[in-house]
Order: C-alpha cells, then structure tokens, then sequence
C-alpha cells in the first residue's frame, strides 16, 4: 500500500498533521509518499517541496526559513504517520471481502534480456557515462545503443522496442548506483554541487517587468504585464481556489528545437506503433502475405531512426 501526507513547516515546528487553516501559516510544504517494505518500514518512493505562498514574508515577520536539518527532520517524522495510515488502510481492508484478479502481467524486456545487456555492455555504458561533455555522451550512447540492437534484435519478433528500454534501464541504473555512492552525476557534478545560477531583472523596457533566470544549461525570461482583474484567470476545479494571475513562462529555445521536439516524437511514434503492431502478430500476418510491404516497412523503421538520431544531432548543436 502507499499513501501520501503533507508535512508543512510553520513557525519553528514541523507539523505532519496540519489542518488546511494552518497550512495558510506555513512557509515550507512537502508531499511524501511512502510504502511499507518487505520487512515492515516505510520506503520514500516521492516528495515534493516548495516555499508557501508569501513564504519570505512570513521568515520576515519571525517564522523560521527551512534548513536540510528541518527537511530531512521532516521526512523522518512523515514515515510514523505513513505507517499508521497504511495499518489503517490494511485494517479496512481486512474486514471486508476483496475480490482477487489475476491481471496479466506486461513486461516492457525480459529479466533475460536485460541480464544478458547487462553482462556484455555494463562496462562500457560506465565508461559512457563518466562523459561530462553531453553532445559527446549522446553520440556515444547511440552508437552503444544501435549495437545492442543488432546484437539482440530477433526480426520475426521484431524486438527493438524491448532491447532499447532494457538498455535505457541499464545506463538508468549505472548513473543512479554511481550517484547514490557518492560519485559524479551525468555533467560532472558531485552530489554536493548545483549548476551554476544567476538572475536579471529589467532586461526589456517596453513591459512593466522582466526577468531572466538562467541555471546550467536553462534559460527562462519571464515578463511581466499589469492587467485588470476581470483578466484573471477562471478555474473550474473542485478547489476553494477560482482564480489566478495568469502566468506564461516560456523557455529561452529557439524555434528549431521546438519543430524538431514534434517530428522526433512523431518518428518515435511511427516506430512504436509499428512494433506494436507486429508483437500483436497482425502486421507480421500481412508481411508474410506480402514480402514487398515487409521490406518497405523496414525501410520506413530505418528511415524514421535515422531521422532521429539526426534531429538529436541538431538538438545538441542548438543548445
């Protein structure tokens, strides 16, 4: 079972319990979802955390700022009343009759696959990984990626699908357990390390504000114009809020990799409905009837890979 509690910071006090009146105190919240593991502890498997509104505010008229101690405080005590709400949920379910149903199970890639992926390429998706430059790393893990595929690939099958998301799952693995042992993440920073930020204001006379926000790689200029409140924007939601300012921030990309984001997806999707097409055996049926549209789908796939390895390419370049 896994549930999700709010654990907010008002005052000085961590408050896993707070009431909706109070939450308006706070200036730090946090979502923590957990579950219980194998043997009876509560797993973190999410957490979300933000400054309240008018957080700054409220440290100035005396509430305490969060601290990693406050946080980390808070977390800790979240998994007491996590626990409590699954025994709960457990007791409830105890008493009455649930019916049990056999789903299917869906594998993405076989535990086989993987494990073999994994013995052959482990190494050399380490040394891979270790690469700061991210154009470089990209190349690399393509290449690495396209042998995998060759190397495993069963065509009356057709298996693409399953051996790319195995070997996604490796380099997934390797940069976590490298991380989580203290060592470098994808860009070469240590776990104690954050890019590099900074932050303008005033950047575009003709609006009444504007802002630049720029950390690594990210660029967001934000702008700023007053309007009247009929403009706010109307929410037809189940929540005690109905309005809200409107607020568009848009990432500094230029419109390239904006055109180049859809034509990706829409060649990843051609793919992925063709692989699944076949794995449900109707288009290998017709591709038997008929050899010539098996040879020019595989032209199609062929030609839809290379398109996107080609517009990553120019993603890369932009950047």
């Amino acid at each position: 079972m896994k549930i999700k509690i709010i654990v907010t910071l008002k005052k000085s006090v961590l408050d896993p319990q707070a009431s909706n009146t109070e939450l308006e105190d706070s200036v730090f919240d946090m979502v923590i979802a957990g579950n219980l593991n194998e043997k009876g502890e509560v797993d973190i498997v999410m957490v979300e955390a933000g400054a309240s509104d008018n957080a700054f505010e409220k440290i100035d008229a005396g509430s305490k700022a969060p601290s990693e101690e406050l946080v980390a405080d808070g977390i800790d005590s979240s998994k007491q009343f996590i626990s409590e709400l699954i025994a709960a949920q457990a007791e409830l379910v105890s008493k009455n009759d649930v019916p049990v149903t056999d789903w299917p199970l869906v594998e993405d890639f076989s535990k086989e696959l993987k494990s073999d992926i994994e013995d052959s390429y482990k190494s050399e998706v380490e040394n891979i990984t270790s690469i700061t430059d991210r154009k470089e790393r990209s190349n690399k893990q393509s290449e690495l990626e396209e042998q995998v595929v060759e190397k495993y690939i069963n065509e009356e099958e057709d298996n693409t699908k399953a051996i790319k998301l195995a070997f996604k799952s490796l380099v997934k693995n390797v940069v976590r357990d490298r991380v989580i042992s203290g060592g470098e993440r994808l860009d070469g920073r240590s776990p104690t390390d954050i890019r590099e930020i900074s932050a303008e204001i005033g950047l575009l006379p003709t609006v009444h504000g504007s802002s630049l926000f720029l950390r690594g790689e990210t660029q967001v200029l934000n702008v700023t114009t007053l309007g009247m409140g009929r403009l706010e924007q109307m929410l037809d939601t189940i929540d005690t809020v109905t309005f809200k300012d409107i607020a568009e921030t848009h990432q500094n990309k230029p419109k390239e990799t904006i055109n180049e984001a859809k034509l990706w997806n829409y060649f990843n999707e051609v793919s992925n409905v063709l692989s699944d097409l076949r794995m449900k055996g109707w288009l290998r049926k017709a591709e038997k009837q008929n050899p010539e549209l098996k040879r020019d789908l595989k032209k199609v796939e062929k030609a839809a890979s290379q398109l996107m390895i080609w517009l990553d390419d120019i993603a890369d370049s932009l950047e």
